[in-house]
């Protein structure tokens, strides 16, 4: 093992000779070993480990300080021994484990330290939503924002999807039209590591003059039902975007509107479909008896407004 200059050791204590630990780098969750080795010790010498933050107690001699259940000591050193190894393991490395550590003892004057690095993949942070609508021809610049976390810290662009045509981050149009309209994927990269990808759905809409608000086709609508029938009831809905969500309610004779959804009561169904030219809701009422009766309500909601239709259902003996 090397030795250490006579220098680094206080007066009149047998110097301790340290086989240095060394920079060790490791991926999050795995396992790391930091290595420390002595000769020339006096008896009942012991060994100390610190580590993050600032130098903190980690042990003393094969003893680890409780607060560091992931930590243990292995080697050949026994107390009173002379001569030994003292390597510092850390299980399931976690981001807190980085940091500088010390192998020392209280005969070595200036201890040299070693730092553990903890790799982390690069992982996108939710800082945009997956769809996003923007207004055709607006004067404002658009941008999109992607932040990736990881160590080292991981490069972040933008890219067309299924397309090598990259964009720096944020992603910036001073102008937009249709042909911006797509799908563009934050892509965040580092190392050796598999590229961490988030889509972003950019959809153009047209300002015209009910702003794209929703738009429930037909007018009050009154259905008679016998019991024991099954009534159904369509919402169609013409909107851009198209609506953000579609909920029905119904209103009894008391005006009390409570809000239905698929199971909440027995025999009701809800269904939806949406096409490049509607978005459609269809509600199915099955075995309905006189409580049944009432009026049904669906309202279609999006970024620029609402709107509702009603439909009165009258339940009547067989």
């Amino acid at each position: 093992m090397p030795s250490v200059n006579a220098s680094s050791c206080l007066h009149n204590v047998t110097c301790a000779v340290i086989s240095k630990p060394q920079p060790t780098s490791v991926l999050l969750g795995g396992s790391a070993t930091l290595s420390c080795g002595f000769d020339g010790l006096k008896e009942n010498e012991a060994v100390h480990w610190l580590g993050p933050p600032n130098l903190h107690y980690i042990s003393e001699g094969t003893s680890v300080s409780g607060k560091y259940p992931r930590m243990f000591i292995t080697g050949k050193g026994n107390s009173g021994d002379t001569t030994g190894v003292y390597n510092l393991n850390i299980r399931d490395v976690r981001p807190e484990d980085e940091g500088v550590y010390r192998c020392s003892t209280f005969s070595l004057k200036d201890p040299e330290d070693v730092k553990l690095t903890v790799i982390d993949p690069p992982s996108i942070q939710k800082t945009f939503d997956e769809k996003v609508n923007v207004l055709y021809d607006s004067e404002e610049e658009f941008f999109l924002e992607c932040k990736a976390d990881g160590n080292p810290t991981p490069r972040v662009r933008w890219r067309r999807k299924n397309t090598d045509l990259y964009f720096n981050n944020p992603l910036r149009f001073s102008r937009l039209d249709y042909q911006t309209e797509g799908t563009y994927e934050c892509v965040a990269d580092s190392l050796a590591f598999t590229e961490s990808v988030k889509e972003a759905v950019i959809d153009v809409i047209v300002f015209i003059t009910t702003q794209g608000r929703p738009d429930i086709r037909g007018d009050p609508e009154t259905a008679h039902a016998t019991q024991g029938s099954s009534v159904t009831l369509l919402c169609e809905v013409t909107s851009d975007p198209p609506p953000d969500s579609i909920i029905w309610s119904w209103r009894n004779s008391e005006g009390r509107e409570i809000t239905l959804t698929g199971g909440s009561v027995d025999g009701l169904t809800i269904k939806g479909k949406t096409t490049d030219d509607f978005t459609e809701s269809l509600m199915i009422l099955d075995h309905v008896s006189s409580a049944s009766s009432g009026d049904y309500i669906c309202k279609a909601t999006n970024m620029f407004g609402s709107d509702t239709r009603e439909f009165r259902v009258i339940v009547t003996g067989q």
